[in-house]
């Protein structure tokens, strides 16, 4: 039965584990406890001494308890009752049976009276083993002690109806709480009941703990099963005990009071005391919560004056004399919580489970100055009194820690780039708090070297913000990187760290206690950057032009990279509005080659100006760009990482100079400049003489026969005389000449040697035209007969005019 017995407490209460529990120091003695896994769960007693009335076989025959000697779990005990309540009495009573016990002939009383009583007793050894959690089968072979009484009409005294005889053999240890237990099945309820008087001979002394004990629980007939349960007793803490035990039934009367019982037990219900500590890790200098957790055993019973001394782990101390808890002064001496401000020891005495009480619990607050694991166990930690040692608790004071390293995920943007990295406390800006040992980078290329650009470790606080730097060492610019952060928390305490976030150069971190961070800054050389703004390096040809800048790639008609928004200018002049005629800033590919060109808006003709381009590069990277260099169909610029290219097209009205000299030949054969001559110029309009060019011929201030043609946009012109000279004639016709987008000029068509192209002092193109003077005759009154001259007058006039006839068919 016991064997059974301890088998369904294991296998029900999932709660409870079988474990070998040193006694404090003043126990006598050590035994096999059960103890909950659960602190505050309360779990069953265990039983010191158990019997099951089945060390022998009542199958063949009933067998009298002064015969019975009973097993290991009952410490090999023999039995006494009084007389009335054996088998020598001839009430029935005192038999051990199961459910095939043939009726005893040797009690008169039982043979020859009770028949069907003795039938009932078997039949509560059935239902005492159901009760227990047996099966069906095994509860037919379940075995107790009867007690029906063969005296229907007349009185038995009340007497002991159990009584163990060895009472040294059962150890008891001090200052443990022992009760008393057994099942009970009665009949005939409707009639007297039972009251049974549970005792513990403590040294051979019977201690009553319990009286009245009713195994009825109605009035109703038929089989009513219970487990009747004493109340508890502490042994006195510094005495050697042994126990024994009693049941006696007060009832004394032979109507009803028919009763058989089971699995009587001595069980110890001392409580037991676990730790555990919260939080269970915490930093250096900060307070975790001791609870010391008493719990009641199962039977619930009252379990007064228990104590202890915690004695704490070396480092770990009192943090103050606050105690707390649920744990109050029930019965029996005061309750008294104790200890010192910086000590190591807790002391409490007077402590109470009242009837009922599951547990209660004692707390207080400890500390630790330095990093340290403490297992407080009430093993090996505590002296304690009626308690038992439970489970050990484990508090962690451990402060978080940090590093911050640097790494690259390209090559240098510059080959002299270093970085040096800090953890900092306030701000982005404030007081640096790691080692600047090792905080500067060495090494080229993507290489850092190993044990360069690191903070090290940082032994930082669960209460501050740390905010994670770095700065370009010596003239590296950060502005050429793109940076990354990633932190990892070795512990996995810290939750919500950045994983490849963009770095803005002021991130933080609230390091868990107990964290072990990494923080890797990672910088990536920048993609590069292309701008291509327009300017004007003069006056626009016409007020009406305007141009469109673009960035291709594949050729410098392949696809376009710019937004078009702004890419087209305005304004007039010289002028180009703000914020017009630009592709803006297009990120690049390194490697990359991107065609950089210019296209005429509307009617705007590119010829009429020179075009130049000048590119800087802001990050100081880039080599062979231009500067003003001319630009033909577009500039070809393949960048490099981190490269912050800045380029401008300047367009240049091409506007040319051109001079015009007047001369003559005089009546001695010799060439001079004339003044007086007049010019009309006019712009060519699909090969005839257009509109005219306003303002277009000035004569040269101080230069007789001088004129200039100034500011001519390339195209073809035609000039023509409209006022010849005193004396002179003018000039046959038209002279039609170009200017070309290069500035030079060149005549159109027929010349003739009246009309040359050549250089003006400055250098500048210069039309040189030379008058003819027309024929000169005598005057009247002259010397010569005017008969004589008259015929070869007019033959002069004749010979002029086929002159002149043969002159304007040559220039055509």
């Amino acid at each position: 039965m016991l064997l059974l017995n301890l088998l369904v407490v294991v296998a029900t209460a999932s709660a409870v584990v079988l474990a070998n529990a040193p006694m404090a120091e003043n126990d006598g003695a050590a035994q096999d406890v059960l103890r909950p896994v659960v602190a505050g769960v309360p779990a069953p007693g265990v039983p010191v001494y158990s019997e099951d009335f089945s060390n022998q076989s009542a199958t063949s025959s009933a067998i009298s308890i002064l015969n019975y000697t009973g097993g290991a779990a009952a410490a090999n005990q023999t039995y006494t009752a009084d007389a009335p309540y054996t088998p020598a009495g001839n009430q029935c009573n005192g038999w051990i049976v199961n459910s095939a016990t043939p009726l005893p002939a040797s009690d008169a009383g039982c043979a020859n009276n009770q028949p069907n009583g003795f039938a009932e007793i078997r039949s509560m050894a059935v239902q005492l083993g159901l009760a227990q959690g047996q099966s069906a089968a095994a509860a037919a072979n379940n075995q107790a002690l009867s007690e029906y009484t063969n005296a229907p009409n007349g009185a038995i005294a009340a007497g002991t109806e159990f009584k163990t005889l060895q009472n040294n053999a059962i150890p008891a240890i001090p200052g443990h709480y022992y009760a008393v237990s057994a099942y009970f099945a009665e009949v005939n309820c409707f009639a007297a009941h039972a009251k049974e008087t549970f005792s513990l001979i403590i040294n051979g002394t019977p201690t009553v703990l319990s009286t009245g004990l009713d195994p009825c629980t109605t009035n109703l007939p038929g089989v009513q099963v219970t487990k009747l349960q004493s109340a508890a007793i502490q042994i006195p803490v510094g005495t050697t005990a042994s126990l024994g035990l009693s049941l006696y039934n007060a009832t004394t009367t032979g109507s009803g009071n028919d009763v058989a019982f089971d699995l009587p037990q001595i069980v110890d219900v001392t409580p037991i005391v676990d730790k555990s500590f919260s939080p269970t890790l915490v930093e250096p200098g900060q307070t975790s919560v001791l609870t010391l957790t008493i719990t009641n055993t199962s039977d619930l019973m009252a379990k007064t004056d228990w104590g202890f001394v915690d004695n704490l782990p070396a480092g770990l101390t009192l943090a103050n004399t606050t105690f707390g808890g649920t744990c109050a002064q029930k019965a029996g001496a005061a309750f008294t919580r104790t200890g010192t401000a910086g000590g190591s020891t807790i002391t409490v005495t007077g402590g109470d489970l009242a009837l009922n009480d599951t547990s209660c619990t004692i707390t207080a607050n400890v500390t630790s100055a330095t990093e340290a694991t403490y297992t407080n166990s009430p093993t090996s930690n505590m002296t304690l009194t009626g308690l038992i040692p439970g489970a050990p608790g484990t508090v962690q004071f451990l402060a978080p820690r940090i590093k911050l390293v640097k790494a690259l995920g390209s090559a240098r943007a510059k080959a002299t780039d270093q970085f040096t990295v800090a953890i900092r406390t306030g701000s982005g800006t404030g007081t640096q708090v790691s080692s600047a040992t090792n905080a500067t980078t060495t090494g080229t290329g993507a290489t850092v070297t190993a044990g360069t650009g690191t903070t090290g470790t940082y032994v930082a606080s669960s209460t501050k913000s740390y905010f994670l730097t770095e700065s370009g060492a010596g003239a590296t610019d950060l502005s050429l990187y793109n940076t990354t952060l990633t932190c990892v928390d070795s512990t996995g305490r810290t939750t919500g760290l950045p994983t490849n976030v963009a770095y803005t150069g002021n991130e933080s971190i609230t390091p868990a206690v107990g964290a072990n961070i990494t923080c890797t800054l990672t910088n990536s050389a920048a993609s590069p950057t292309i701008k291509l703004t327009k300017a004007l390096g003069s006056a626009r040809a016409a007020d009406t032009d305007q141009f469109t800048v673009a960035i291709h790639t594949g050729s410098a008609t392949g696809p376009l990279v710019n937004p078009t928004t702004s890419s087209t200018t305005a304004g007039t002049g010289n002028a180009v509005s703000a914020g017009s005629g630009t592709t803006g800033t297009v990120t690049a590919t390194a490697g990359t080659t991107y065609y950089l060109t210019e296209a005429a808006s509307g009617t705007t003709t590119l010829a009429n100006y020179t075009k130049t381009v000048t590119c800087t590069d802001a990050s100081g990277i880039q080599t062979g760009l231009p500067t003003n260099a001319a630009l033909g169909a577009s500039l070809q610029i393949t960048p490099v990482a981190a490269a912050r290219i800045s380029c401008v097209i300047t367009n240049t009205a091409v506007r040319a100079d051109v001079y015009l000299h007047k001369v003559g030949l005089t009546q001695s054969g010799s060439t001079v400049s004339l003044s007086g001559s007049q010019w009309q110029l006019q712009l060519d309009a699909g090969g005839s003489a257009g509109a005219t060019v306003a303002g277009g011929v000035q004569p040269v201030a101080g230069q007789t026969g001088e004129f200039k043609l100034a500011g001519l946009l390339p195209g073809t012109y035609w000039l023509t005389e409209t006022t010849a000279p005193s004396g002179y004639l003018l000039l046959a016709q038209p002279i039609r000449f170009t200017v070309a987008a290069d500035g030079s000029v060149s005549l159109v068509g027929a010349t003739s040697a009246a009309v040359t192209l050549g250089t003006a002092t400055g250098g500048a193109p210069e039309i040189t035209v030379r008058d003819a003077r027309p024929l000169t005759l005598p005057l009247a009154g002259g010397s010569g007969s005017t008969g004589l001259f008259a015929p070869a007058g007019v033959l002069l006039l004749l010979l002029a005019g086929l002159v002149l006839v043969v002159l304007r068919r040559r220039s055509r």
